[in-house]
């Protein structure tokens, strides 16, 4: 293969490595336009976020560089092609002159007919001539090389460059993102605060208002925040929960069973049948904020019965439930008559 081809082989792919450089495909997964057209530059478009924009910039400005140059590159190459043939160009003449001329030359010598002679003589401007172009060839081998070294060096200073830009770009884009996620959160976590204090606070509202700025914050702290709320919320409920049931172990109010029956305590002189004990019992268990110590049938058995449903429970048999409230413990006496249970009050 010929120099000249060799050279334009190399040319042809240097072209297509900056034809495929990532800015180009870049552009293609964000600028949402289709190809990068050259004649309309770089610029932002609809699809662009901040960050897109910054990084495409970057690319793009790297990729401008690479193409200038890639362009100085090509110069080069055609300015040391150039350079070459003119040098093989004057080997060439200088040897045509040579073999001009050389009849005289040996007729000054004495040659002059001498075919041996002559044939040598031939011989060594053919040998220096090609010795000539071998030097050339090479000359010019070492300058291609030496051009495409530098070449790829300033090409991968280039990248190099674009990449650690980019990385600054996302380092500081995430640091400003962090610091308005921040802010945001700060003024979401006040504002839920205030809004919580209020004597009507409705927590499906609070939660509303939550996930209509969710995209302002991080995850992390969109569940922070939820989780607050919903921990509030439980809380309010519980002590919700708390004065009613300080007012149902007093006889004054009405608890509502797991099967959502409502069962009312106006006063100690109304009657409990043993399911509607029992569920009472077990929704002021299931409360969590309670916990029923001993059971009525713990205490029947240690008066000798069976539990609740004994039919030979006597008439005025009295058994004390005892109900643990936060730190303390309440206890609830209630009487068995005729088939009822009635809560009574200890005078």
């Amino acid at each position: 293969m010929s120099n000249q081809s060799q050279t334009q082989n190399q040319t042809q792919t240097t072209t297509d490595n900056v034809i495929n450089d990532e800015f180009l495909q870049w552009w293609i997964d964000n600028a949402g336009v289709g190809e990068y057209d050259p004649s309309k530059g770089f610029y932002r478009t609809d699809a662009m976020s901040d960050y897109d924009y910054r990084i495409g910039k970057n690319l793009h400005t790297g990729y401008q560089n690479k193409l200038n140059l890639e362009q100085e590159y090509l110069n080069a190459q055609e300015e040391l092609q150039k350079q070459t043939a003119q040098a093989q160009a004057q080997s060439y003449a200088e040897m045509m002159l040579m073999q001009k001329y050389l009849p005289e030359l040996l007729n000054v010598q004495g040659y002059s007919g001498n075919v041996g002679m002559t044939e040598n003589a031939v011989l060594g401007l053919n040998r220096n001539y090609n010795n000539s172009l071998n030097s050339i060839q090479g000359n010019y081998q070492s300058t291609l090389n030496d051009l495409t070294s530098d070449y790829n060096a300033n090409r991968l200073s280039i990248d190099n460059s674009v990449a650690s830009q980019n990385s600054s770009i996302y380092d500081l884009l995430t640091a400003q993102k962090e610091q308005e996620q921040l802010e945001w959160y700060n003024n979401l976590q006040s504002n839920i605060a205030d809004m919580m204090l209020e004597d009507d606070a409705n927590y499906d509202d609070i939660n509303a208002y939550l996930e209509k700025y969710k995209d302002k914050i991080s995850q992390s702290q969109y569940e922070m925040l939820q989780d607050n709320i919903e921990f509030q919320g439980n809380k309010l409920e519980k002590e919700n929960q708390a004065q009613d049931y300080e007012g149902f172990l007093n006889g004054q109010n009405s608890i509502t069973t797991q099967d959502g029956k409502e069962i009312l305590i106006g006063s100690n002189s109304d009657a409990l049948t043993v399911r509607q004990l029992t569920d009472y019992l077990k929704t002021i268990n299931d409360s969590m904020l309670f916990e029923v110590i001993n059971t009525p049938a713990q205490e029947l058995q240690k008066l000798g019965y069976t539990g609740l449903s004994d039919k030979n429970i006597k008439n005025g048999t009295t058994i004390e439930i005892q109900i643990k409230v936060n730190n303390s413990q309440v206890s609830m006496p209630i009487t068995y008559i005729d088939g009822n249970w009635y809560r009574v009050q200890y005078l």
